[in-house]
């Protein structure tokens, strides 16, 4: 990047290459090592903006003034790139990654990330489903071993009608080619900036809709040895079992043999210690592992190594003998978003392609969750679970939340101002006090008059966040509106004024004699 000219090239290269959500973006300052970590990770200021992307914001990433981070899933909830984020940062194997890929003839390109862990880059050519990107990639990192690495996009739907918006990620070559953040080739040499975009396009050619909705291939062995079953032991089984691991593979290829057959799979779990441990384990420890398969209660212990890092949860609940969609632990959890109002919302991804936005008490109840996703999903049954099992299975999402700014009309009650606006102006107006009962606002000499609950009626219409009557009262007082008792038709009637909205017809109505206009008290 030599000139002006071509670092805008560069900027608009890059720019359709990460085509992402383009009302949103990341940025990721003054970037320094973590004291606290023990894994060598950086730290730094994060936040996430709601701005447009643009070229312009591309060369400033690229010419060292800005990182950004760009959101994967657009706004059709569709994607054309993503990575898998593999956060390894001291110990990383990364020749042995680079090497896998290689000898897997996968279409990926690795770029070091900002703390020297590796992002696995996947482009392709035309749009595809974010479900189908994200499917693809837990796949790959499954077969590579990292089946605990974080995929993006994190999120396969988006609901942009509530303010919703998808997780970004670190983009490489902040500062063109002065950065440690390239990409690299197969034998761990660094990629200039162009190489990177010569590559990219290669890839594209490869990774089409077409490849990314095919299986990747296991061999023809591993097929026979275990149809239908876990991808994760079909992984292990296809690349060999060696010490480390060799006791707890062959309990869960027992558990494999019994869900194919309860009542001869004993003989069949010694032979896949024959044919699958390297080397084999000895009789006793063999039989001991059986005896412990024999038990009442058998379930894979997808949570231990060395299955976890072969883990592809999503696929598995669709094999004949992988781990089932019932209990708790048949309901896959994924992205967990807070949007950051007063009170806040949340958006939970149940089930890979569905989300669901939420209050807090929904989000911590396992009832009212239940109740939500019956209100709200197709085809998602919720298991009944006590509370303390249910706050154990959302912990892991909870320690990830992603949180969302909220829009500036949504900021510090920006969003009931908005209500309160539209309950005043847009909807039936009263023409007489009397109306007021009938759940009408009321203008008269330039102040707007209401009562409470139709208000709240209004917002609970109007919003699925759940506001409680004193969240929105107490909010009123502090927005300046004024609570009074009047006698309406011979009855005292609790009403909150405010200051008529441009807009509002603040024309003064004749009031029938039978409706009081002097009494009005504070309360």
């Amino acid at each position: 990047m030599t000139n002006d000219k071509d670092l805008a090239a560069l900027a608009s290269q890059f720019h359709a290459l990460f085509s992402g959500m383009e009302k949103a973006c990341g940025a990721y300052n003054n970037i320094h090592p973590d004291p606290g970590s023990t894994k060598g990770k950086l730290k730094g200021d994060a936040i996430t903006e709601r701005k447009p992307v643009t070229d312009k914001l591309w060369e400033l990433h690229l010419s060292g003034k800005l990182g950004i981070g760009i959101i994967p899933i657009q706004e059709e909830n569709t994607a054309c790139f993503g990575a898998i984020d593999i956060d390894v940062y001291i110990g990383l194997d990364a020749p042995k990654i680079l090497a896998d890929i290689e000898r897997l003839n996968l279409p990926l390109i690795p770029c070091r990330s900002k703390s020297g862990g590796l992002h696995l880059f996947l482009f392709t050519g035309r749009t595809v489903p974010a479900a189908h990107m994200q499917s693809k990639l837990r796949e790959i990192a499954a077969k590579l071993g990292h089946g605990l690495a974080e995929i993006f996009p994190k999120q396969t739907v988006i609901l942009a009608e509530s303010n919703d918006l998808g997780s970004w990620i670190n983009m490489p070559y902040f500062d063109g080619n002065n950065t440690e953040r390239h990409a690299l080739r197969p034998d761990g040499t660094p990629m200039s900036v162009t190489g990177f975009l010569d590559a990219a396009e290669a890839v594209k050619a490869i990774a089409t809709p077409e490849w990314i909705a095919r299986p990747l291939p296991l061999t023809l062995d591993v097929l026979n040895a275990l149809p239908d079953g876990p991808p994760c032991l079909q992984h292990l089984v296809e690349q060999g079992i060696s010490e480390g691991g060799r006791n707890k593979v062959l309990f869960n290829l027992g558990v494999y043999c019994r869900k194919t057959n309860a009542d001869d799979w004993e003989e069949p779990t010694r032979e896949m210690n024959r044919l699958y441990i390297r080397p084999p384990l000895l009789h006793d420890e063999q039989e001991r592992i059986i005896k412990s398969v024999a038990k009442k209660d058998y379930f894979y212990t997808c949570n231990d190594a060395p299955l976890a890092q072969f883990c592809d949860k999503g696929v598995c609940r669709t094999r004949k003998y992988g781990i089932g969609s019932g209990g708790a632990g048949g309901l896959v959890l994924g992205s967990l978003s807070k949007l950051m109002t007063d009170p806040p919302i949340w958006f939970l991804e149940v089930e890979q392609g569905q989300r669901v936005e939420l209050t807090t008490d929904q989000l911590l109840s396992p009832i009212e969750f239940q109740k939500r996703c019956a209100e709200a999903l197709k085809g998602v049954m919720v298991p009944v679970m006590k509370r303390s099992t249910w706050t154990d299975y959302l912990r892991p999402a909870m320690e990830n939340v992603i949180e969302i700014p909220a829009p500036a009309e949504m900021s510090a009650g920006g969003h009931l101002a908005g209500l309160l606006e539209e309950f005043c102006t847009d909807r039936a107006q009263a023409n007489t006090w009397n109306e007021i009962l009938a759940g009408m606002p009321f203008t008269e000499g330039g102040k707007t008059w209401f009562r409470l609950g139709d208000f709240v009626t209004h917002v609970q219409r109007k919003t699925k966040a759940e506001y409680k009557r004193f969240t929105i009262s107490k909010w009123l007082r502090d927005f300046g509106a004024t609570a009074r008792v009047r006698e309406i038709d011979g009855k005292d009637t609790r009403l909150w004024w405010i200051e008529a909205f441009p807009g509002g017809t603040g024309k003064p109505w004749p009031v029938p004699d039978s409706v009081s206009r002097g009494d009005a008290r504070e309360f």
